[in-house]
């Protein structure tokens, strides 16, 4: 890829592309210029379509600007300061992800160590409501939570109400909640749903035994009691 990169500056004469070519970068942009992150679409897929709405209904300001949004941070290598001149191939197990994988695009970003390292994770989802559906869907096309030791533990305490079915896209109104509609998205992940909120009453289930497994935490919750509980709750349990 290189080779035609330089050729194709080199054929263009006095429109050169440029003066002097980052054999890093190019190299590492044919490694992961295929790849696909669910995060990223979500964040273009929200603005087109907050976008699409205030051109339907002719209300709110649309952008009118040059918006500017980029992840870098997740390439698999430090893209201005390489390791050696070379580039080394990518924090993977080989060169190249098996096509089999349904991550195969994710993890041509961040590598099959990594994907490893997501499946086998444990999360804590607090709220499943319309964000929290968003989270615990992006969670399972990005494979969290799916591995042998993983878990996606969500806790939710309200009732899903008729009217608000538009937003809360993973539950129907018969009934069927978040942890199990997520099944649909990605069979492989495991989820372990509780029905008691997290405040100083349940602290018998949310221990510290509890926290302490934990990689990460995400609260998705709409209440100042649950909020004001987590800004106080000691997270430096979580490992």
């Amino acid at each position: 890829f290189y080779e035609i990169v330089e050729k194709l500056n080199r054929e263009n004469g006095e429109q050169v592309l440029t003066d002097q070519l980052n054999k890093h970068w190019i190299r590492l942009f044919a490694k992961t210029c295929t790849g696909d992150l669910c995060p990223i679409q979500s964040v273009i897929g929200g603005i087109a379509a907050q976008e699409a709405i205030k051109a339907v209904t002719g209300k709110f300001m649309p952008i009118r600007q040059f918006l500017y949004f980029d992840a870098i941070e997740c390439l698999p290598e430090n893209v201005f300061h390489p390791s050696n001149e070379t580039t080394s191939g990518s924090n993977t197990r080989s060169n190249f992800s098996s096509k089999q994988s349904r991550y195969y695009s994710q993890e041509i970003v961040f590598g099959e160590d990594f994907q490893d390292k997501l499946g086998n994770a444990k999360y804590f989802l607090v709220g499943s409501g319309a964000i929290g559906c968003e989270i615990l869907k992006n969670f399972a096309m990005m494979g969290i939570g799916c591995g042998r030791d993983g878990t996606v533990f969500v806790s939710d305490m309200d009732s899903i109400k008729i009217s608000d079915l538009h937003r809360q896209f993973l539950f129907r109104s018969q009934g069927i909640v978040a942890a199990q509609s997520i099944k649909v998205i990605n069979l492989n992940m495991h989820v372990h749903a509780y029905v008691d909120g997290v405040l100083p009453e349940t602290e018998h289930i949310y221990n510290d035994h509890f926290f302490q497994q934990l990689d990460g935490l995400v609260t998705a919750v709409d209440n100042v009691k649950t909020r004001k509980y987590f800004d106080n709750i000691r997270i430096t349990d979580i490992d």
